[in-house]
């Protein structure tokens, strides 16, 4: 296995086949679908609170989104570490979503 990436390899075949089973039927969609209704569900369950789930894509996008939703504008700052992810690896798609440039910019 190579954690690297979510954008480096193939799909797991057990979520590929997840993928082509769902695809093949009718569902709501922004949220209205059986699956993400789930997925409330159950997290509503764990955290012992209503939760309302945005399933993404990638890592990218889920780093962007839960970003700018905490980022208070125009004066937020997001600290990480030099070498972290969202750092180094996001191609300036944070600063892009949240509006935060970084010092060293």
């Amino acid at each position: 296995m190579n954690f690297l990436s979510d954008t480096i390899s193939g799909v797991h075949p057990q979520i590929m086949d997840g993928l082509n089973h769902i695809s093949s039927e009718y569902g709501g969609s922004y949220g209205h679908d059986d699956i993400t209704q789930s997925l409330n569900k159950k997290f509503s369950d764990i955290f012992e609170t209503k939760v309302i789930s945005f399933p993404v894509i990638g890592g990218t996008v889920g780093n962007c989104l839960a970003l700018s939703s905490i980022i208070q504008k125009p004066y937020g700052k997001i600290l990480c570490h030099d070498n972290a992810h969202i750092n180094t690896r996001e191609c300036g798609a944070p600063e892009f979503f949240t509006g935060v440039v970084p010092p060293n910019y």
